[in-house]
This record gives structure tokens, C-alpha cells and sequence, in this order.
């Protein structure tokens, strides 16, 4: 019985769990681009209508807006249906294509300002969770400079996770610090919710 109330719980906090437009536009724009809108826009035609009704299929962007808030599972269920049959190396590379494409139009974009901003890994760490929270109403990001070149991040309590966003966390980590001027950037993830544990991390280096 408590294992069926947590799991209640969880599936309750998905429900209303949202994810902002800004990053997922900029995702979808890149994959129709990529692979052009039929695969998109079948995945679409199967969604019920409470779902459906979020996407315009005439938009280049599927309608979708950088300020507006989506809920966690219409996310979920068309990048369900992207990667529907696909591997696991498959969605990883899509993941970090999609990702850097994203990264590549924000940080050059929408968040150059604020990017500028935060020339180092401790301004960044101290701002880390302000920036979390414009993508996601859920989840508590944190990063900890561990020493000179490595950068220890966590994600916990994060309702919206996702097999293929925390893909993509993993490239846009190595982004971010790449645009602080850093080289040889490279981030693993060592946990991970969806394998069964606690939160998930990301551990960032550089030289």
C-alpha cells in the first residue's frame, strides 16, 4: 500500500508538472528541420485531444512559444513518439544533437546577456537554480565547483524527468562551460533516476 501511494504521488506530481516552451521549441524546430514534419506530425495525429490541441502543424515551430508554460506529459508523449523503436544509442545521439542545437541558439540568443554574465563556474553555481527554474517549475538544481576543473551537479525532486531531456542535460552542461571559455569539456552522468537512484548527477571537467 505505501509503495502504491508514493507511486500515486509521483504520477499525481507529473500531471502538473510544466516545462517551459523556450527550450522545446528550439528542439523541435531543429528535429523538423532535420527530418522534416511527417514523422512529427503523425506522432501528433495520435495523440488525444486534450493533448493534440497544444500543436498547430501549419507552424514551423508547431505553434509552440518560448513563454509558455506546457504540461510535463504532452512533452512527454511526442518525444515518446519520436524515439518510439529506436535504441538506446539511437535517442542518446538524438539527444545530444537535439541538445546542442538548442544550446546553440540560447546561449547565442535569449540568454547571451545573461551568459556574459556569468564568466565563471562560481557565479554560475551560485545562479544555477534561478536559471533551472526558467526551463522547469520543478526540481532542485544545484551545482558545487568541486575544484578548479570540475563542476559537481544534481537534480533532485525533478517531477518532469525524462529519459531523453536528461540526455540532453548532459550535452547542454558541457555547452554551458564551453561557453565560459573552457576546453576540453566533457560531463558524465553517474546517477540517474530513471536507472533507480536518488537523483540524478552530472560531473563536469575541463582544463
Amino acid at each position: 500500500m505505501q509503495h502504491q501511494s508514493k507511486s500515486a504521488d509521483l504520477d499525481s506530481r507529473i500531471q502538473t508538472s510544466r516545462i517551459k516552451g523556450v527550450a522545446f521549441k528550439e528542439f523541435l524546430s531543429w528535429f523538423i528541420r532535420q527530418n522534416g514534419p511527417s514523422q512529427i506530425n503523425q506522432v501528433i495525429a495520435t495523440m488525444p485531444a486534450d493533448m493534440a490541441k497544444f500543436f498547430n502543424t501549419d507552424n514551423e515551430s508547431l505553434g509552440v512559444l518560448p513563454s509558455v508554460w506546457y504540461p510535463a506529459p504532452v512533452v512527454h508523449r511526442l518525444l515518446d513518439g519520436l524515439t518510439a523503436n529506436t535504441s538506446r544509442a539511437q535517442r542518446e545521439s538524438l539527444a545530444r544533437q537535439g541538445s546542442r542545437e538548442v544550446m546553440n541558439v540560447t546561449l547565442r540568443g535569449i540568454y547571451k546577456r545573461l551568459m556574459s554574465m556569468l564568466l565563471t563556474p562560481q557565479l554560475y553555481a551560485r545562479f544555477a537554480g534561478k536559471i533551472w527554474r526558467s526551463y522547469y517549475d520543478t526540481g532542485v538544481f544545484e551545482v558545487v565547483i568541486e575544484n578548479d576543473n570540475t563542476a559537481n551537479c544534481t537534480v533532485a525532486d525533478w517531477a518532469a524527468h525524462h529519459e531523453m531531456m536528461c540526455n540532453m542535460n548532459i550535452e547542454a552542461a558541457s555547452a554551458i562551460y564551453e561557453a565560459m571559455g573552457k576546453h576540453n569539456v566533457r560531463t558524465e552522468r553517474p546517477e540517474c533516476v530513471g536507472r533507480g537512484d536518488p537523483l540524478c548527477r552530472f560531473i563536469t571537467t575541463w582544463s
